[in-house]
């Protein structure tokens, strides 16, 4: 074994001591099992190294306790000292978790970009909660929070302890808003889509869930599907992306004599017809002519994936949409984008209140390919309920991708079809939907217990 230099920092020689045989700290404590004030008694020379001492060092550095005798009990006791009394200090990541909320309505935040050290960063999840590690010991550290609409704030939160942020609404939010020319990097990502996205049509594989549930009322509805996903180039002429289904199987959950469920449109969730691909669909906020109708805050960059990424918080002026958008710095792609429609009344038949969706994209090989997304609507009047489709990609062709034939795509009423379309592909790809089981591809939706008659159909 090699003597521990002198020459080294405590903070080094604690360095080699755990890489010895990368242990964790906690392992290596348990293991020790010796008192601070035992390893200065040793210091101080008014105890001896034991064999149960050196043993204990040994197993630590995975060593020969003999070996040990070979260097100065003084040294050795005085670095074993220096790595016992740092170890709750030394490198460990502490996590600081809390929730950001409305400070009128106590309500949580979701997307709210929060940061610290001036870049690194996370943003809230859609309970308004947020985790982020420091890379030293601190146990504290001083958070700046900030979203679209709201006062930003900078608040020292602590580890080991729920910290609760409030954020202030803004009355005017343009003294936060940067309207030119911070938005080139945002332009810069939209003129990029041609070249980040796939420059020829692709078809994909993917599981499609739908869910729905009516409050107040005896209706549940849930469809899990295997869908194949014609989208045609990024760039060009502007088609549609159309889907075909293969396979999938449907639970419905309902009480025929309730009032809401009289009405069918209550079924409806948003259909097989799409998977909710923001950046093949370009929303108004992601087109460049539109930009003007949006005010943008542009925060700090983060890790993303590893990957280093720029976030964009926004709002339209009208105060109907908002969200988060992510640019990756080095090709100025959309990995991520979340977004919030309100007040939409109408959706195909439906009144919605609110739509939330969700994008997450994948790279590979050089481009950019839509990896899963989520659309949440809440429903007003008597639907009085919410409808959610997720979207899982498993499987990419961008060689051998044709046009899916007419008679074969989905259309928006289709999510009541029984197991398989005329054309389809299912019988030939039941394993698929076994094999990638969907409850741990999707959140898992449970059927709730119903209090009247219901009738189930599979």
């Amino acid at each position: 074994m090699k003597a521990l230099p002198d020459t080294k920092s405590i903070g080094e020689n604690i360095r080699l001591l755990r890489k010895a045989n990368g242990m964790k700290v906690a392992e290596a404590t348990d293991k020790l099992d010796i008192s601070e004030s035992a390893y200065t008694r040793h210091e101080r020379g008014a105890l001896s190294p034991t064999a149960d001492f050196l043993g204990k060092i040994a197993t630590v550095i995975n060593a020969h306790p003999v070996l040990l005798l070979t260097v100065p009990a003084k040294r050795l006791i005085r670095h074993a000292t220096f790595f016992l009394s740092a170890l709750p200090l030394m490198g460990l990541s502490q996590a600081i978790n809390g929730t950001v909320v409305d400070a009128a309505s106590k309500s949580k935040i979701e997307g709210v970009y929060v940061a610290f050290d001036g870049y690194k960063g996370t943003i809230t999840d859609k309970n308004g909660n947020f985790s982020i590690a420091a890379a030293d010991s601190s146990i504290s550290k001083k958070l700046t929070f900030s979203h679209i609409g709201y006062a930003d704030k900078s608040s020292i939160c602590y580890a080991r302890k729920k910290n609760v942020i409030p954020l202030d609404r803004k009355s005017a939010m343009l003294d936060e808003v940067t309207v030119r020319p911070k938005k080139s990097i945002l332009e810069q990502a939209i003129e990029k889509i041609p070249i980040n996205y796939p420059a020829r049509p692709i078809m994909q594989t993917g599981l499609i869930r739908l869910y729905s549930t009516i409050k107040e009322c005896d209706f549940f509805f849930k469809g899990d599907a295997e869908v194949d996903v014609f989208t045609p180039a990024y760039a060009g002429k502007r088609e549609e992306q159309s889907i075909r289904l293969r396979r999938n199987t449907r639970t419905l959950i309902q009480n025929e004599n309730a009032e809401c469920v009289k009405n069918r449109m209550v079924q409806w969730v948003g259909g097989y017809a799409t998977i909710g691909d923001a950046v093949f669909s370009r929303p108004p906020f992601m087109t460049v002519g539109e930009l003007d109708n949006y005010l943008f805050h542009y925060g700090n960059n983060m890790d993303y994936k590893g990957r280093r990424t720029h976030v964009i918080n926004f709002a339209s002026k009208k105060g109907k949409t908002e969200g988060v958008i992510y640019i990756d710095s080095a090709t100025k792609a959309f990995p991520f984008i979340e977004y919030t429609k309100h007040d939409i009344h109408r959706l195909f038949f439906v009144p919605i209140a609110i739509q939330k969706r969700k994008c997450e994209y994948a790279l590979l090989n050089g481009k950019w390919y839509i990896d899963k997304t989520r659309t949440h609507s809440t429903y007003l009047k008597i639907f009085q309920g919410e409808g959610i489709r997720e979207f899982q990609s498993i499987a990419i062709d961008s060689i051998n991708a044709h046009p899916i034939p007419y008679s074969e795509r989905m259309q928006f009423m289709d999510n009541q079809i029984s197991v398989l379309k005329k054309g389809a592909l299912g019988k030939s790809n039941d394993s698929l939907i076994s094999q990638y089981e969907r409850d741990s591809v999707f959140s898992i939706m449970p059927a709730p217990a119903l209090s009247k008659s219901t009738e189930t159909a599979q």
